[in-house]
């Protein structure tokens, strides 16, 4: 059973984003190549796709919805826990937030964060996750290739922060991700 895990995300840019609807732009907005094979993102808007993410000891699957209005849904199999890599605890997580950016033609790049629960059964405290996805799709928009990279933080730290020090051991590596678009009809 998929247990639903929102991320909401806005695409880099935002509000000017926004207001340069229909304008022709670097590739790193909308603009107007929505829908052209010479854009940058436009193409994936509005897709879902399936990943397999192959985490040292579990693999993952998640259902990820990237939206026109710059939100992506992503669902994943594994919230109730999962023990991703070693040296992370068993520890179920709550929905997440993010952002997204174009980061080049059919290449996005997402961070997400949230709340894993505090697992008193193995004495983990509650902590707070930030995810990077770097994905990159075929021509077509059928296929997704790329990375993630998951680290727990203590509760209250700014990842993006210089002094920010994730949790030792809470790291995982660059982990290869691959999928496909998931069709509904």
């Amino acid at each position: 059973m998929l247990v639903p895990a929102l991320i909401s995300a806005e695409r880099d840019g935002g509000q000017r984003g926004q207001q340069r609807r229909g304008q022709r732009d670097d590739g790193r907005n909308r603009g107007s190549d929505f829908g052209n094979r010479r854009s940058k993102c436009g193409d994936l808007f509005d897709q879902t796709f399936q990943i397999k993410i192959d985490f040292s000891s579990a693999y993952v699957f998640e259902l990820i919805l990237i939206n026109e209005d710059g939100t992506v849904d992503i669902i994943d199999n594994t919230q109730e826990g999962v023990v991703i890599a070693q040296g992370f605890p068993n520890q179920g997580f709550t929905s997440g937030l993010g952002r997204w950016t174009c980061v080049g033609r059919n290449r996005i790049e997402i961070r997400s964060g949230g709340y894993n629960y505090a697992n008193a059964a193995i004495n983990a405290s509650s902590t707070l996750f930030f995810n990077k996805y770097l994905l990159e799709f075929d021509n077509n928009c059928e296929h997704v290739h790329g990375t993630v990279k998951a680290v727990n933080y203590p509760l209250g730290a700014y990842p993006m922060d210089r002094s920010a020090q994730p949790i030792p051991g809470q790291t995982t590596e660059s982990t290869n991700v691959q999928g496909r678009r998931f069709r509904y009809f």
